[in-house]
């Protein structure tokens, strides 16, 4: 995937790693799909963009706890997410 692991190692040392494999992931699966439909001549030459900020977490990373949801950030720092006010 990464050819130079420099991305990964700077943000490695704020985030856990798997945040940033997702988010590395995620950027290539946006570009392939682009490009394959790009090359079929169903997009134009300007390469996308992300409207939306958004995250993809593993399953070993959330869990439920009554009406919150817990992510881990790094070893032993999270954030909840209340879904009770959906």
């Amino acid at each position: 995937m990464l050819k130079s692991y420099s991305l990964k190692h700077e943000c490695g040392e704020e985030l856990l790693t798997l945040w940033v494999d997702s988010a590395i992931k995620t950027a290539y699966s946006i570009l392939n799909s682009w490009r394959k439909n790009y090359l079929k001549g169903d997009r134009e030459r300007r390469r996308p963009t992300a409207r939306r900020l958004f995250a993809r977490a593993k399953q070993t990373l959330v869990k439920l706890e009554g009406e919150k949801l817990r992510l881990t950030v790094k070893p032993g720092e999270y954030v909840y997410l209340d879904l009770s006010k959906r």
